[in-house]
């Protein structure tokens, strides 16, 4: 294996972007450092700097907020060298909104990673002590390529991550888009994907499941929805704009191969429905389909009764149904209402459907107040708000009457 060292920055020839800082990150880098620093081919040759591209919200009373978002680089000087990712916890520790309000257990700290290389040992030590330090701090890391999967001290690096709440994966051909529509200075020009994406992306997902073992994709849920008898499981993160328009569209099924499903939980106390979770799922590539990794992650009291709400891209297969029908009827004090934005056509799926309503599911089609809904709650729209694409309304009609003639 070649030695991977994240030594002296590896310049592409051109670039019309600066470079990241550590101090002050840049907003945005050029598109040729991107495509050279993020391909996600295992072993690339001169790839010996680190990216880091970064995004922080802030939820306080139901409300989202951003902090900040950007691209750090591993520092070389004045003094020791320091990684891209302890550059990102000097710089996110002495932000104002950090500093003032020292995480307040009712507020929560959203931070996703788009990593070129996945973090070294001695950086994930560092950085599971800051979560277990800081438990309102949720961290997701993506990782173009993951650096000596093969090191048993690099793979207990990814692991105390992954233990200590960190939801670690390997970057998809989609976080790549989303990569690039967010902290390219070319953005608006077309990402075009590089040969092998899909495989290189397939491949190292499947070393990081065997280095990860049961813990592969999976954090744990905040502390007031544990029990005793709870495992770890996968954490959710929300969807960016394209990702949403692309794969929540009601209109033909072209391309897009992929269930998104984007769910909130409410627990009944004091008379009301209270702390609501949302969060997205999708499905996993070795791992099952959107509507079992939630009932995965789900983890009910039989003394609590549960409002869950689900908006789905595609209505449920007829084996995910009937595992999701078969799990309401052994919970019954879950009420679960499914909204989808298009229909799974398949025969035999429209008895899934069915067996889902006779366990007691709501099971509806999006109408065009969800699509918002789902825009201004689960998605970095950035203030934007939601455009209606066309026909959403008359789309919306005609398989809500598809629907009705399967269901009665």
């Amino acid at each position: 294996m070649p030695r991977q060292r994240r030594g002296l920055r590896a310049r592409p020839r051109r670039h019309s972007a600066p470079v990241p800082w550590p101090s002050n990150p840049v907003s945005r880098f050029s598109r040729h450092y991107f495509y050279f620093h993020f391909t996600n081919q295992p072993y690339p040759e001169d790839r010996k700097g680190c990216y880091l591209c970064f995004r922080v919200e802030r939820t306080q009373g139901g409300l989202s907020s951003e902090v900040g978002s950007g691209v750090f680089e591993n520092e070389f000087y004045p003094k020791e060298p320091v990684h891209a990712e302890i550059c990102f916890l000097n710089w996110f520790k002495a932000q104002p909104a950090f500093q003032a309000q020292r995480l307040a257990p009712e507020e929560k700290y959203q931070v996703t990673w788009f990593m070129s290389w996945s973090p070294c040992f001695q950086c994930a030590r560092q950085v599971a002590k800051f979560l277990r330090d800081h438990t309102s701090v949720q961290l997701s890391i993506l990782a173009a390529r993951l650096y000596y999967p093969r090191r048993p001290q690099y793979q207990q690096g990814l692991r105390s991550l992954q233990g200590a709440g960190a939801h670690v994966a390997v970057m998809t051909p989609a976080d790549f888009a989303s990569c690039w529509e967010m902290f390219v200075d070319d953005h608006k020009k077309r990402f075009w994907y590089w040969k092998g994406i899909y495989i290189n992306s397939c491949s190292l997902a499947k070393s990081l499941e065997d280095i990860l073992g049961n813990l592969g994709l999976r954090a744990e849920m905040p502390q007031q929805h544990w029990n005793q008898d709870s495992t770890p499981v996968p954490w959710p993160r929300r969807l960016y704009p394209k990702i949403f328009d692309f794969n929540f569209q009601n209109i033909n099924s072209y391309g897009r191969k992929s269930t998104f499903l984007c769910f909130e939980v409410e627990r009944w106390k004091n008379g009301s429905f209270l702390n609501s979770l949302k969060g997205v799922f999708r499905n996993q590539l070795f791992h099952d389909h959107a509507e079992l990794c939630f009932l995965d992650w789900f983890c009910s009291s039989p003394h609590v009764q549960y409002r869950v709400t689900w908006f789905i891209s595609w209505s449920p297969c007829l084996e995910c149904a009937e595992q999701v029908a078969q799990f309401l009827k052994r919970n019954v004090n879950v009420d679960l209402s499914l909204s989808a934005a298009r229909l799974y056509y398949e025969n035999e799926d429209d008895q899934g459907l069915r067996d889902l309503v006779d366990a007691g599911a709501k099971v509806a089609m999006m109408a065009p107040e969800d699509f918002e809904y789902c825009w201004d709650n689960f998605v970095y729209h950035g203030g934007r708000p939601f455009k209606y694409w066309k026909n959403v309304r008359r789309n919306y009609y005609s398989l809500q009457q598809k629907l009705d003639e399967i269901l009665w």
